[in-house]
């Protein structure tokens, strides 16, 4: 694919390097990887942070709401360590732009498997997404202008003794308040084990 607009560029950076598609795993190595995608005068640095989790859920369905409590359709939880970071979308480029030439960029790669994916209302509320499940209540927007991914990163399916490897997740969501207001949030999760 031929790729000429600056989006692209920051996803060539978030996907296409060794740094990515080597052992992302690594505490240190996804800070390292996060500090780099902050590049690019279309991207304005909102927040980032680093830390440690436990059982982190991520999401691998919609959010609906069930019994009085939102929770996701399908889930999956991770101990690990989680970097994430947002941008503000800047210059004319929207956040929806960059989450297509990220599929774009994705949907060949080895090593590289999408779990799951939704647009518009299909994700579910946006003020949940944006206050429960990722804290940031800046995301919050157009439910119909709301982009979810999540990517396996390095995973292969099975060892030779038939034990899954580490797991870890790309997620991206993209939000969009205003015309001049849209964002894009990336977390990276690595699955290892925590002591206490």
């Amino acid at each position: 694919m031929s790729c000429n607009s600056i989006s692209c560029t920051f996803f060539r950076l978030l996907i296409c390097t060794p740094l990515l598609l080597g052992t992302i795993a690594r505490a240190d190595t996804a800070d390292e990887f996060m500090a780099q995608l902050a590049v690019g005068d279309f991207l304005e640095p909102v927040k980032d942070a680093s830390m440690a989790v436990r059982n982190h859920e991520v999401g691998l369905g919609a959010l609906q709401k069930s019994d009085g409590r939102w929770r996701f359709k399908h889930s999956e939880r991770i101990t690990g360590q989680l970097s994430r970071a947002t941008w503000q979308v800047l210059d004319g480029y929207t956040s929806a732009e960059l989450v297509e030439d990220l599929d774009n960029q994705l949907k060949d790669a080895s090593d590289v498997r999408l779990l799951f994916e939704c647009d518009g209302r299909a994700c579910g509320s946006g003020s949940q997404w944006a206050s429960r499940v990722f804290g940031e209540r800046i995301l919050y927007g157009r439910a119909e202008a709301q982009r979810y991914r999540v990517y396996a990163l390095n995973e292969s399916s099975s060892t030779d003794e038939g034990v899954q490897g580490p797991r870890t997740r790309l997620l991206v969501y993209a939000a969009m308040r205003t015309a001049d207001r849209q964002y894009v949030h990336i977390e990276l999760l690595g699955e290892e084990s925590l002591t206490p």
